[in-house]
């Protein structure tokens, strides 16, 4: 196979770096004339099946020997507009799957805090009656059982339900071709798509998905940390608390510091 480098592909199809990844990405033809980077190695492609692959796939307009150099040119022409046209779409599509609007990651994270309160409210109730007094070991179990619980409860209602990405692949080049005015349309189209996205994503009303989904996991496994911690620290405490007024003022301060956290 000879092989060579991505960038040097792009420069023999005459296609922008980024959109032939995304091309080879999306259709099973392309991508079987790359082999994947490995940890010591770049990606390589078997240039002359991606340029025969490449070929195949725009040839869905047959060629027309009785047309003169002007119409071949024409169609050419139109071809290499289509391609960049659906260069952009699967572009435009990929940006749109990494940003989540901010304001619905907003309402996201204020319900997930909502959920939180309500737990931790609850699991007070529930062992602040039961803690004056008790010895150590029992209100170590008590507490265990109860956070343990209670997070079980909290990860039940916050799991996402993720829909399946969708699977995206470009268009056949459909017979016959559009027109030029058409498809130069089309390709401004996507190109204003594409830039008001990256504008959206730069003031803020949309934000990266994989941020939004990280942050929120932080938020979570430290909120969780903190109320696992809490056995350790008040189950020696349990035994010298004399009422629930007390056992109450001492663990809701933590509650309200995990919350105020989050």
């Amino acid at each position: 196979m000879a092989e060579a480098s991505l960038r040097d592909a792009a420069r023999t199809l005459a296609v922008p770096l980024t959109s032939l990844r995304r091309l080879i990405e999306a259709e099973p033809t392309l991508r079987a004339c790359v082999r994947p980077a490995g940890p010591r190695r770049s990606a390589a492609v078997d240039l002359p099946g991606l340029v025969a692959a490449w070929q195949r796939l725009q040839a869905a307009t047959p060629q027309q020997s009785n047309l003169s150099p002007r119409q071949q040119l024409a169609i050419e022409r139109r071809r290499r507009l289509w391609w960049q046209a659906e260069c952009l779409r699967l572009e435009v599509e990929q940006t749109d799957r990494g940003l989540m609007v901010a304001a619905e990651v907003a309402a996201v994270e204020r319900h997930c805090l909502q959920q939180l309160e309500q737990a931790l409210a609850a699991w007070l109730d529930l062992v602040a009656p039961q803690l004056p007094g008790m010895a150590g070991d029992e209100a170590q179990q008590l507490l265990q059982r109860s956070t343990v619980a209670t997070l079980e409860q909290l990860a039940a209602q916050q799991r996402p339900e993720a829909p399946a990405p969708p699977h995206t692949t470009p268009a056949p080049l459909p017979e016959p071709l559009p027109p030029e005015d058409s498809l130069r349309a089309l390709v401004e189209r996507y190109r204003g798509d594409l830039h008001q996205l990256k504008a959206q994503h730069s003031t803020g009303e949309l934000v990266p998905a994989a941020e939004a989904i990280d942050r929120a996991s932080n938020t979570a496994r430290r909120c969780r940390d903190q109320f696992l911690a809490l056995t350790a620290r008040f189950a020696p405490a349990a035994r010298h608390w004399s009422n629930e007024t007390q056992a109450r003022a001492q663990l809701g301060r933590e509650v309200s510091r995990i919350i105020g956290a989050s």
